[in-house]
């Protein structure tokens, strides 16, 4: 089952930054979740690259539409954790 059928509001944005570069729901990477201390959005997608680098020993992440994602800090967290990742597991310096 999608997350737009479990509960579209709190997964996603009401509407795209941009309908004319839309691909479907934009994740919402600015809510953030008190209840359960968690941004959800930056949870799942970060935790499905961790799982991608992990289980597959992918070496990179590629975005195709990274201003669709609009929240910087956001791919800087992901960014750094790839690195601290791939740190421990290679050892390396980066």
């Amino acid at each position: 089952m999608p997350f737009t059928a479990i509960d579209h509001d709190y997964w996603f944005h009401h509407e795209p930054k941009d309908r004319v570069w839309s691909w479907g729901p934009e994740w919402n990477y600015n809510h953030y979740d008190p209840k359960y201390d968690v941004w959800p959005a930056r949870k799942y997608i970060g935790e499905s690259i961790m799982y991608m680098i992990n289980e597959f020993h992918i070496d990179g992440i590629r975005f195709d539409a990274a201003t669709q994602i609009a929240n910087d800090e956001f791919l800087k967290i992901i960014v750094d954790q790839a690195k601290e990742l791939a740190q421990k597991r290679y050892d390396l310096s980066i």
